[in-house]
């Protein structure tokens, strides 16, 4: 009768028990050869192939559906994967030295630079069309700004899941957590963020 009882003051211990800090490890999911000094190898773990392509096709849709609007802007060169890398690169050269206008930044030196890879011109053609909802779409969107309002959330959607899909690998959690069904999704202060009720 005794050992029934301390088993189940086990088992109700075992059971309440808190999760400890440092109790279970998290393993990393990321590939084996995978340089993690190199900032590099690192961003293009995240943004892959498939991003630049995203990035590339809605780019030149909406320059399509731009053109298709208007006579008066100028012929436009497809965009490829390969190019929109050069645009993110020179983007991020930006952030490094400091410069007091973005034409500047093609009259700089020391080479190499921007100019050897993009022209100023090819740079702000791409970046006046850069887009990545569905064109056309900006007119369907509502202009209340209730909370309600979750066309800016579908408009990057395709997008988020790219990135989503290419942090899983990164990294699974140390402890397996799963959310119960009963919780229901509610808006917090603003219609950005959005939290969980508590169970009851």
């Amino acid at each position: 009768m005794a050992s029934n009882e301390q088993q189940q003051q086990q088992q109700q211990q075992q059971r309440f028990r808190s999760l400890l800090p440092g109790l279970f490890s998290p393993h990393s999911e990321l590939p084996a050869g995978l340089d993690l000094g190199s900032p590099h190898a690192l961003f293009s773990h995240v943004v892959t192939d498939p991003v630049f392509k995203y990035f590339s096709d809605s780019i030149n849709e909406y320059a399509d559906y731009k053109r298709s609007k208007s006579s008066k802007i100028r012929s436009w060169q497809t965009t490829t994967v390969s190019e929109i890398k050069v645009f993110f690169g020179v983007i991020l050269y930006m952030s490094v030295p400091e410069f007091p206008t973005i034409s500047s930044l093609w009259r700089s030196e020391p080479r190499p630079g921007p100019d050897d890879h993009m022209s100023h011109e090819r740079f702000e053609q791409i970046q006046r069309f850069a887009h990545i909802s569905v064109p056309g779409g900006d007119s369907d969107r509502t202009e209340s700004g209730s909370e309600d309002d979750t066309s800016w959330r579908e408009t990057i959607a395709p997008l988020a899941a790219l990135f989503e899909e290419a942090a899983m690998h990164f990294e699974e959690s140390a402890a397996k957590i799963f959310m119960s069904g009963a919780m229901t999704r509610r808006f917090g202060h603003s219609s950005q963020n959005f939290q969980l009720q508590c169970k009851r």
